[in-house]
């Protein structure tokens, strides 16, 4: 529909410069190409991306392999139904202890994980990626870089088919996270939803917009997206599947990849359609697989 479209659309253009004169003729060009730019963001092209969550590697005796199995499982389906993701995303807890102690085995298992994608995988930070307790500025400094040096960057952006998407690291926002030295969430969460070219964005986080944040930064968080076109906001933490509403926004949480707290692993295969609509399907281990 869209290659229609736009085929349609610089015929017209081109039947138009034939007949005008050379000022018209580059002005009509340099509209052309705008608009073909702008359909282009807006197409509407569906398509699918994973979030796994709350891995918790390093919980328990072991270092589980669940997460390894849940990628496997997600290549089978993929295969099986002739279907593509185009991104991994993984929105926190990833190292169930944190960095105040590398954990050598939880981090080779993680590497083996993402390794074993064959699209980019793209992770942000839980609380447990910086330490299961309280902790000052200092030492968040510290653990913000041992997650960086480790897993990647606390936060970061890319697009995808038309859309903006956000990764975000709320976590100083929260009632017991300090600030991050050079890092001040909700500037540079407007400055990059404020970038140009203007385009629809969805979220990553891992705490949900609730009581655990501090109600100031919780208020300026949601007007800050109420100004924006924020299509979705994406996060863990809770182990539990979930769907809340910031005004006409939804807020989706989704169950862990872990057996912490008796849970299933889990991941969600999201489906984003030509209008924008987003709906998820999940996908569990069974219960009796080790």
């Amino acid at each position: 529909m869209f290659a229609f479209s736009l085929s349609l659309f610089s015929s017209r253009a081109k039947f138009t410069i034939g007949h005008r004169s050379s000022f018209k003729r580059l002005f009509s060009v340099v509209v052309a190409i705008f608009l073909a730019i702008f359909f282009q963001a807006n197409a509407g092209e569906p398509f699918k991306f994973v979030q796994f969550t709350d891995l918790h590697l390093g919980w328990g005796k072991h270092v589980s392999t669940d997460c390894l199995k849940l990628a496997k499982y997600l290549e089978e389906e993929m295969k099986e139904k002739n279907e593509k993701i185009e991104f991994v995303v993984v929105t926190g807890d990833i190292i169930d202890k944190g960095f105040k102690e590398l954990q050598p085995e939880a981090l080779k298992r993680f590497h083996e994980f993402r390794n074993s994608f064959r699209v980019p995988v793209h992770c942000i930070p839980g609380n447990h990626d910086f330490s299961v307790h309280k902790f000052d500025e200092k030492e968040a400094l510290h653990l913000a870089e041992g997650f960086k040096t480790h897993i990647g960057p606390t936060h970061g952006v890319f697009t995808c088919k038309g859309y903006r998407m956000i990764l975000f690291c709320e976590l100083p926002l929260t009632s017991w996270c300090p600030r991050i030295e050079n890092y001040e969430p909700l500037e540079w969460l407007e400055k990059t939803l404020s970038e140009e070219p203007r385009m629809p964005s969805m979220i990553f986080m891992h705490v949900p917009p609730d009581k655990e944040w501090n109600e100031e930064h919780l208020a300026k968080w949601k007007e800050t997206i109420g100004r924006q076109d924020v299509k979705a906001v994406i996060t863990g933490h809770w182990h539990e599947d979930v769907l809340l509403w910031e005004n006409s926004i939804p807020v989706f949480s989704s169950y862990s990849c872990t057996r912490k707290h008796g849970d299933v692993p889990s991941y969600k295969v999201y489906s984003v359609d030509k209008n924008g609509k987003i709906s998820y399907k999940q996908r569990t281990l069974k219960k009796d697989k080790k």
